[in-house]
């Protein structure tokens, strides 16, 4: 055990990091789940999520340093595109099925990093790397109640989005881990191309109409989607995920479903039987992947120590 935690130094920020991120992004399905499609659109829910995310991100920009690099700038726009694309799918999703259905589906995520991280690069992912991706998915399915029930077009749509995340992830690690930028101002960029993104597919469109719907309590939720589980949760995913290897941070994201269902039940939704049980797996194969993380398995690209990068250190 002490071996698998001789990494702690290195390892404990960005696993703590992405701890936090499962704990916003848990909570977020009960405060999206408030809203309904029709007092507020997919696109404009994005659209007012995203600006008000970016919008913190960007005062935090102006409050640390100058202009951003043509490298972060371009970083930052692939990465909301890439994201644009995944909230897209998944938001839609998430209306168009059962909030247990998006749970599983999500997993398909774990399942792929691995493969997309092989095809990606030549280094070799430990076989330890999948059997973890197979177990989450499993303990997902028995959290879900042991089934996917009535397939439908919402859950095509989620694992599209999973597919995607996955990619998302695998380049998070590979074209984000730049010498020389600053994870703050990619995330910015990010933030500000998603909701740009939003607003052409009808977002800005539907704003006035949508804003005068609003009451005291939905500016609370998006005033909670866009500072907590989205400037604050994706800056956190963005910036570990430059530190750790993309299979990690899947497998320490699989703690979503877990934390949305402990919130759903503390809303009055049962939680029985089988869900304990994929419950406790989960849990266990969370702890699994972080002590991995901790020995130094897969930790990331090995750093660039030639004469002239061994003096260059990223800002973050």
């Amino acid at each position: 055990m002490m071996r698998a935690f001789s990494g702690w130094g290195r390892s404990t920020l960005p696993v703590a990091a992405l701890l936090v991120v499962v704990l916003l992004w848990g909570s977020s399905y009960v405060t999206i789940g408030a809203f309904s499609v029709s007092s507020m659109p997919v696109p404009t829910l994005i659209f007012i999520r995203f600006t008000i995310g970016g919008l913190c991100l960007l005062i935090a920009v102006c409050a640390t340093r100058g202009g951003s690099t043509r490298t972060e700038l371009t970083s930052g726009i692939i990465f909301g595109g890439v994201l644009a694309v995944v909230i897209g799918l998944e938001t839609w999703g998430v209306f168009g099925t059962t909030v247990s259905n998006a749970g599983v589906l999500v997993s398909v995520t774990i399942l792929a990093v691995p493969f997309v991280e092989r095809a990606f690069g030549s280094q070799r992912i430990p076989r330890a790397s999948f059997l973890r991706a197979g177990l989450a998915s499993g303990a997902i399915l028995l959290l879900a109640g042991g089934a996917i029930t009535g397939f439908t077009t919402g859950d095509v749509l989620i694992v599209l989005s999973a597919l995607v995340r996955a990619v998302q992830l695998v380049l998070f690690s590979k074209v984000g881990n730049t010498q020389g930028t600053s994870s703050l101002h990619i995330s910015a960029i990010q933030m500000l191309t998603v909701a740009a993104v939003a607003g052409v597919f009808g977002g800005a469109y539907n704003l006035p109409s949508t804003l005068e719907k609003l009451e005291p309590g939905d500016w609370a939720r998006l005033t909670y989607l866009g500072v907590g589980a989205t400037a604050i949760a994706f800056g956190l995913q963005l910036w570990a995920s430059r530190q750790i290897a993309p299979s990690s941070v899947a497998l320490l994201l699989a703690g979503e479903p877990l934390v949305a269902s402990l919130f759903a039940a503390a809303s009055g939704q049962p939680f029985e039987g089988v869900q304990y049980i994929g419950a406790a797996m989960l849990f266990a194969t969370v702890i699994w992947g972080t002590a991995a993380s901790f020995s130094g398995e897969r930790i990331g690209p090995k750093p660039d120590i030639s004469p002239k990068n061994s003096a260059k250190q990223p800002p973050d």
